[in-house]
């Protein structure tokens, strides 16, 4: 998921929020997770994903879950200890209209569906890293490459390689083709176009 979630970013982006509900449903009414699994989850995000972590923002915690933590706090990295934040008002780090209204307190009304929304996901994330790798590609395959340039928010590579997509290099070639008068026209077109579509 955190590589789904690191497909996801847009363009200056660099670290992700983790949001943790623990509250049984109808579906999983046992939420506690094995110890193991927890301590595996902070290795990953410790050890893997170093400086990806912004937050990881836990909410209705299960005493076994909370006993946990407890134990482990003194070993876990202080840089990461600070990142986990256990039954706190979560408005306080993220936005009210892009929370849950149900139990994280938000303004947002979503109903999940796993069957719908992980695949388009999944499909969602095949392009963004499509468009990554083209950009990297086009720009020589430079280890080191800027994120920034692959995420689409510069077209300028770490080695000055200006990138132009397919369909803003025909668009270009469309402009030039027509004369200054004509110009003027097909801006305007272009954009009643954009409103009414």
């Amino acid at each position: 998921m955190v590589e789904r979630v690191t497909d996801m970013m847009p363009a200056g982006v660099e670290s992700l929020s983790l949001l943790i509900n623990f509250k049984p449903t109808e579906k999983r009414k046992n939420t506690s997770v094995p110890v193991s699994t927890a301590r595996e989850v902070l290795h990953i995000l410790q050890n893997h994903y170093p400086e990806r972590l912004g937050k990881a923002l836990i909410i209705n915690v299960p005493w076994i879950v909370w006993g946990f933590f407890k134990i482990v706090t003194p070993f876990i990295d202080p840089v990461t200890r600070d990142k986990l934040k256990f039954n706190e008002d979560m408005k306080q780090y993220v936005p009210a209209e892009q929370l849950w209204s149900e139990d994280w307190g938000g303004q947002m009304g979503f109903e999940y569906d796993h069957d719908t929304y992980w695949p388009a996901l999944n499909d969602l994330c095949k392009q963004r890293r499509e468009a990554k790798t083209a950009r990297w590609t086009a720009a020589g395959q430079i280890i080191g490459e800027s994120e920034d340039y692959l995420c689409g928010g510069t077209d300028i590579s770490v080695t000055g390689f200006k990138y132009e997509s397919e369909s803003q290099a025909g668009l270009e070639e469309k402009l030039e083709a027509v004369t200054l008068e004509e110009k003027i026209p097909v801006v305007e077109a272009e954009v009643q176009a954009t409103v009414t579509a």
